[in-house]
């Protein structure tokens, strides 16, 4: 029997229950959980073959909609547990955020899947799944999407909003869609007055709550007395609103991450609002909770190909040379913390005194960051060889919050995970940046253990798994490279391991890149053509393909 070395990835830690590693040595998706059969698990490497046999271009975003369906009927699940065992008196309903994935057959599936219901202790429980909209453009979209929804499905509104957002709320009322406007700012009632009279519509209100409840973590500043969101008490009874109940959990074992299941979850939120209703003689509420990371993150994954390899140049600086410089910064500190006290305490009017010895003080500690991290790889590397992977990706385009706030992501080969990983390796991306890299990996890990390339050519394939939430829709455009190709894998009922492959969409070419920046595509290729040999239809043939495909690299199939 071959070795299973997903155990180096921590599959079951992240992975479990929907990703696997099956006899072959690839990753196999199983698409119902715990509940799904061995027969049913899709073969991921498979499942890219399939693709790219119909010419589809690298880089990919598979999506597996069955579990996009598994992770909302757990979802409900738990609540619906907790409901039961708690006594609560009412039931559950949640809705989806769509600025974590505003794409159209993301937001339309789980639409579609908010119509199901689940028979639970002898009752028919209907999830009537909605929306959550924070712009005009998503208002927008969510309306159209929810009309072929369930129609007891909420449409919350929430985000700054004026006269045409709140008017557009307004409407969708009238077309039968269960819309909730939520309160943000002091402001918005006299304009929600205003627009109801002139429309003659009346309004559902709700009331956004800023708890003065922080968080040390690194959303902290989303909350709190001084958070962007919310109102406060005095402010919710000066408007002679009524509150809401609200929670917030701060269990987090990292400043980005949590550390509790649906389960946990629902129970927590089930029994506080149970026991606040109760102390205040108040009726049990529908619950309504926005999910979005936790439903999208799983069903997402981004699959690249890397295109060669070559090994790290060693440290020009010495381990003990980093040390003394270490030890130099790390003296500096204390005399710049004291003369940031002594101005703060001055109360120095203009508060530059202040500022400058915070700037100096932050830069120290960028600096001492930077050289630890140097001091880090070079005794995780310990004497062997580390290797830099050429990766077909845009880091600004398609893993934007590593980049952006180092959230880290399960990422690992696809196959040959019954092969063992000669190579520490990092992976480097296409882009003409510094910062376009991924040098840090879960587990605190500065490598990554990879295989070699096949001498043969055969593509080395990785993945990035739970990207599925926030990724696309900040996605830059760095270099012009854009989002990847998306493809829909279904199962198949009734066949061992099979499943059906869907192009939703190409990524953008290099054409719909340099439109975005006002360019004229059709003009590039004259201006060009014209320069070129006369007869000589090579240049308007290669200039015309590059402006058709998309930006990314051909590697090999």
């Amino acid at each position: 029997m071959s070795t299973n070395y997903g155990y180096l990835y921590n599959i079951e830690g992240w992975g479990d229950p929907y990703f696997a590693v099956n006899s072959s040595g690839n990753i196999s998706v199983k698409t119902n959980g715990v509940e799904t059969t061995s027969e049913q698990e899709i073969d991921l490497l498979a499942a890219v073959k399939a693709a790219t046999a119909k010419n589809l271009q690298f880089p990919l975003i598979l999506r597996f909609p069955d579990v996009l369906k598994h992770r909302l009927d757990s979802l409900y699940t738990a609540f619906i547990n907790a409901i039961q065992y708690t006594g609560y008196n009412s039931h559950y309903q949640g809705v989806f955020p769509v600025k974590v994935n505003q794409n159209k057959d993301v937001v339309d599936n789980l639409v579609n899947f908010g119509k199901g219901h689940v028979v639970k202790f002898g009752e028919d429980h209907y999830y009537n799944f909605g929306l959550e909209a924070g712009s005009k453009p998503e208002l927008l979209l969510a309306m159209h999407s929810l009309i072929n929804g369930s129609p007891e499905a909420y449409l919350v509104c929430n985000g700054y909003k004026d006269m045409d957002y709140i008017s557009l709320a307004l409407v969708a009322r009238t077309i039968k869609l269960n819309t909730i406007i939520v309160l943000e700012l002091e402001d918005e009632v006299d304009t929600v007055v205003a627009a109801s009279k002139k429309l003659n519509i009346r309004p559902v209100l709700g009331i956004r709550a800023r708890l003065l409840t922080t968080n040390p973590g690194h959303f902290g500043s989303t909350s709190g007395k001084h958070g962007k969101f919310g109102l406060l008490e005095a402010q919710i009874y000066a408007n002679n609103s009524a509150c809401s109940i609200a929670s917030n959990y701060f269990t987090s074992t990292s400043d980005m991450s949590v550390a509790y299941g649906f389960e946990e979850y629902a129970s927590a939120v089930v029994q506080a609002a149970k026991l606040v209703c109760n102390q205040n003689g108040v009726q049990h509420p529908v619950l309504c909770s926005e999910s979005g990371r936790a439903l999208a993150s799983h069903h997402s994954i981004l699959i690249y190909d890397a295109l060669s390899v070559v090994e790290d140049p060693s440290d020009s600086v010495s381990s003990d040379e980093l040390i003394s410089r270490l030890d130099e910064l790390v003296g500096n500190p204390t005399k710049l913390h004291a003369n940031l006290k002594s101005a703060v305490r001055s109360r120095d009017s203009n508060n530059n005194t202040s500022r400058a010895h915070a700037d100096q003080l932050k830069k120290h500690g960028v600096e001492i960051f930077k050289l630890s991290r140097r001091l880090a790889k070079q005794l995780e590397a310990a004497g062997e060889t580390t290797y830099s992977y050429h990766a077909n990706l845009s880091v600004f385009s398609l893993t934007p919050d590593f980049w952006g706030i180092k959230q880290l992501f399960p990422i690992l080969p696809i196959h040959r995970l019954n092969e063992q990983p000669t190579q520490k390796g990092t992976l480097i991306d296409l882009t003409c940046d510094s910062d376009g890299k991924i040098d840090q990996f879960i587990g605190e890990a500065l490598t990554l253990p990879l295989h070699a390339l096949e001498q043969s050519g055969g593509g080395y394939y990785i993945g990035t798994f739970l990207a599925g939430a926030y990724q696309e829709p900040l996605g830059c455009k760095h270099n012009l490279f854009g989002g990847p190709t998306l493809v829909r894998v279904d199962s198949t009922a009734g066949s061992s391991g099979g499943f059906t492959v869907e192009l939703l969409a190409t990524g953008p070419s290099a054409a719909d890149q340099l439109k975005a920046m006002h360019h004229d595509p059709d003009e590039i290729m004259n201006d060009i053509a014209k320069q070129g040999a006369e007869a000589d239809d090579w240049t308007e043939n290669i200039v015309k393909k590059v402006l058709g495909d998309m930006p990314y690299l051909f590697g090999a199939a």
